[in-house]
This record gives structure tokens, sequence and C-alpha cells, in this order.
């Protein structure tokens, strides 16, 4: 069986709309913007409210100096390196990084 997505997803969990966002680029743009990579339709969410990166560990979210900021796990952050199961707050809208696994667990 193949795995649940390509790779580490972003998933809308409270807000406007339900969403799902699967990491499969260098870049992904959060924010309100219909031209973002997912759009959050929640209230305090900016255009462009924060952006997740690829890098050599894996991907790391930074803020793009939101009016509100970007939470991380209850925490404000500028940067901060994704881990598995991490909630992430955009104005009102919560998201959870998730890594999918193997759904049977056989390779």
């Amino acid at each position: 069986m193949s795995p649940a997505g390509p790779g580490p997803c972003l998933y809308l969990t409270r807000g406007a709309d339900r969403s799902i966002l699967c990491l499969e680029g260098p870049i992904a743009i959060l924010g309100s913007a219909p031209d973002c990579d997912l759009v959050v339709g929640a209230d305090g969410v900016s255009r462009h409210h924060a952006v997740v990166r690829r890098g050599k560990g894996g991907y790391v979210l930074h803020d793009f100096a939101s009016k509100r900021g970007t939470f991380v796990n209850g925490r404000r952050v500028e940067e901060h390196a994704l881990a598995d199961g991490d909630v992430i707050r955009l104005g009102s809208a919560s998201l959870v990084y998730a890594i999918p696994t193997m759904v049977d667990g056989s390779l």
C-alpha cells in the first residue's frame, strides 16, 4: 500500500474551511489571499501570513511579520522547525503538521 500522502501535510482543523495541504515543493505560502498555497479563511489571518520552507532537516515555518503573529504549540514564533504533531495557529485557525505513515505497515 502507498503512504497516506507524498510527504508531510498541514491539516486545517479549525476555521472557516477544512483543508489539507501536503508539502511537496520547497515552499508553501499560508494566508487568506487566493494566491496562497493554503488559503486560510479565518478571522485574524493576514493575506500572506506565514511560509513553510523545506530545509536540510525538514520543514521550517516562518512568520511573514503578520499583525497577529504565528503560534506553534501555544508559543508565538518567528521561525520554527516543524515536528510531527505540531499545532500551528494563524489568527483563529488551527492547523496540524503531520507526517503520514503507511496504512498497513507493509513495504
